[in-house]
């Protein structure tokens, strides 16, 4: 895809299908989908519920599973955001 209006219609979409992937998942209080350009640094393109308050903390500030996946290259999910000791 290309141009700034095909990539922002993009968002809703991602939004829409996290928060259907959450509503599935028992006990799923948010869900995310992160990016990164060639190597930079990792952005949050989509959240939905808590994971757009951890998500950002993670990235710019206190580390965790999203820039473990980051890093690896690898999903990586968890069971109890509060008690990941990444």
């Amino acid at each position: 895809m290309t141009g700034t209006g095909t990539t922002h219609g993009v968002i809703p979409l991602l939004e829409e299908l996290l928060a259907r992937i959450a509503a599935d998942v028992p006990g799923a209080l948010g869900a995310a989908v992160s990016v990164h350009h060639r190597g930079g640094p990792l952005h949050a393109a989509a959240t939905h519920g808590l994971s757009a308050a951890f998500v950002p903390a993670q990235l710019h500030r206190f580390g965790g599973p999203v820039p473990t996946a980051g890093r690896t290259g690898e999903p990586v999910v968890t069971a109890d955001v509060y008690a990941d000791d990444r």
